[in-house]
């Protein structure tokens, strides 16, 4: 992803990461078979997203999972005080 600056594009970003994909009307979770078709159209049409929700991710290795899992705590921390 770039920004434009006076001075030309910036990278900025290489994708946009997903944390989650909620309905809008009450915020509950996609069923499975809406949750594929939504990540299917977000990484098919340019948008910036190469792969589905970090929710959901299945990281292999140790040191994979640790992170995952510290960025899955983190976003659920903020949630819940946004919930307040």
């Amino acid at each position: 992803m770039r920004a434009t600056t006076p001075a030309g594009f910036w990278d900025i970003t290489g994708d946009h990461n997903v944390y989650h994909i909620r309905r809008p009307g009450d915020g509950s979770s996609l069923a499975t078979d809406d949750y594929e078709l939504d990540v299917w159209l977000l990484t098919r049409r340019n948008l910036g997203v190469q792969y589905g929700a970090h929710l959901f991710w299945e990281p292999q290795g140790r040191s994979r999972k640790r992170s995952s899992m510290t960025s899955v705590t983190r976003h659920q921390q903020t949630t819940a005080d946004a919930d307040r």
